[in-house]
């Protein structure tokens, strides 16, 4: 979930659920979760799974994602929070991401319900409202990490402390970067060896079985904005200002096959229309055409 951003899309296809976008959307996705948790207490017991959730393969364990969390509704903050303090009894664990850490952004007793703390290069004023007073003087010091400035200079870029159980001592820890091909291999095998869904016991305890056949109508279409932002990665990729419908439309069916498939020029006509970008445009001489028509990437960069 992202209030306020489209992130993350990369790694849609191995959601249970596309990303979702908005204050709305999320606030209400929260409440579906928040029901799910207090649902699961019945069908835990019912299963015999005693006081803590058995994540199998029909009744998976659910990871929720929230980022800038600051950019919450405060009726959502309140959902995330109740979620967090009764989720891990019923397989649920949320998971929220932020840039600021102050009491008013993210509430002064929220740092203290969380089972897992990390911290990248901070504020010395965040460090006591994310780790906890006294973590300072315990030689918790992410203030002193330099964030990364651009992609060559990578300074501290990854690298945090971490707080939670049987991690309480201040040593710095830190992730490998991952770069796109990897991370589509990635996505792509994991797609295909298969992912579960929300299951039907949850589902029909918390009262939301409308959901049940979600799995098949919630698969990953080239809808809303999204075209547009593959539209800019391909020709960024390619080096190209400008393009004609024809090849990029061969371009996005290479980019990802699974969404685009054999997308014709008049299907991309009309998804670029329906978001904003309009009909194709003079665009000057290229691929040896005088003056066609096609999308020029500003024009695409000016909707994102």
């Amino acid at each position: 979930m992202d209030p306020i951003k489209d992130g993350l899309r990369e790694f849609e296809g191995v959601m249970a659920a596309p990303p979702i976008r908005g204050g709305k959307a999320c606030e209400k996705w929260l409440a579906d979760l928040v029901k799910m948790a207090s649902g699961r207490n019945a069908v835990r017991n019912k299963l015999g799974m005693g006081d803590t959730w058995v994540a199998t393969a029909k009744h998976p364990a659910i990871f929720v994602f929230v980022d800038e969390f600051i950019f919450l509704s405060q009726r959502a903050k309140e959902l995330f929070i109740e979620l967090l303090r009764i989720g891990k009894q019923s397989g649920i664990y949320p998971i929220a991401a932020g840039q600021d850490a102050t009491s008013d952004s993210m509430g002064d007793a929220i740092a203290d319900t969380f089972t897992l703390r990390i911290m990248l290069a901070s504020r010395h004023d965040d460090i006591p409202l994310v780790l906890g007073r006294g973590a300072i003087g315990a030689g918790f010091r992410p203030d002193r990490l330099i964030p990364a400035q651009n992609r060559d200079i990578k300074n501290d870029a990854g690298q945090s402390y971490i707080k939670g159980p049987g991690l309480d001592r201040p040593l710095l820890y830190g992730w490998n970067e991952h770069d796109h091909a990897a991370i589509k291999k990635a996505v792509a095998d994991r797609i295909a060896a298969g992912r579960p869904w929300f299951d039907r016991d949850t589902l029909a305890a918390a009262g939301l079985l409308h959901l049940a056949d979600g799995q098949a109508e919630m698969k990953r279409i080239p809808g809303d904005r999204q075209i547009v932002f593959d539209a800019i990665e391909v020709m960024t990729e390619a080096g190209a200002s400008r393009i004609r419908p024809e090849p990029l439309a061969e371009a996005l069916c290479e980019f990802d096959p699974e969404v685009y498939g054999d997308l014709t020029v008049g299907e991309l006509r009309k998804l670029l229309k329906d978001v904003g970008v309009g009909a194709p445009v003079p665009i000057g001489d290229i691929d040896g055409m005088r003056n066609p028509r096609g999308y020029k990437i500003e024009a695409l960069t000016v909707l994102t």
